[in-house]
């Protein structure tokens, strides 16, 4: 990996791989190399870094908001550890982390996607395929029934037209429709 230079000419400190904004804009998580979850908030004309803790000491591959809710943060790593993939999530703000692996194949995780609509279902994006969630995380299974056998990398909902977009490697991108679920009493 290239290191990349700040303005100023030295070396960047940590390499960012990922990052995910609040929608007040105002607001940016940031995912490391080095397993490090950054928070920055623009106040007063300037940005001012937080460092949360963290749920992993590997590279996070993918950080994303919880859209339902303010203080939930969704991050994987595509680097496996002890047998483990990692999937975690914060419900404070990036303060303490649960860990939502628990059915998952022990292969990299790439990417996490949450449904507004309904935040107890999540998919990740796995070096083989995506695997879906009802219940925040606390099982998985194989979603995607015709998607091509290959490493899924991205994952993007989109909430309105409710499609799951997969982006692959060497296989393109695929859009899976993700049918609103009825409200269970």
């Amino acid at each position: 990996m290239r290191r990349r230079r700040n303005p100023a000419g030295r070396a960047a400190e940590r390499p960012c791989n990922d990052c995910s904004i609040i929608s007040d804009g105002g607001t940016i998580l940031v995912g490391t190399d080095a397993g490090q979850v950054l928070r920055a908030n623009w106040i007063s004309g300037r940005w001012r870094i937080t460092t949360l803790t963290s749920p992993f000491t590997r590279r996070v591959s993918c950080i994303r908001i919880d859209p339902s809710s303010a203080n939930g943060i969704w991050a994987t790593s595509s680097q496996i550890q002890g047998g483990r993939p990692a999937v975690f999530h914060s419900t404070s703000g990036g303060s303490t982390w649960s860990d939502r692996t628990a059915g998952l194949p022990g292969i990299p995780i790439n990417s996490v996607a949450i449904d507004p609509a309904d935040p107890q279902r999540v998919w990740v994006a796995a070096d083989v395929g995506v695997h879906e969630s009802r219940d925040a995380g606390a099982s998985w299974a194989v979603f995607g029934a015709g998607l091509p056998n290959a490493m899924a990398v991205d994952l993007v909902f989109h909430a309105t037209d409710r499609m799951l977009f997969c982006g692959t490697r060497n296989r393109g991108t695929w859009a899976i429709p993700v049918p609103a679920e009825a409200a269970v009493a």
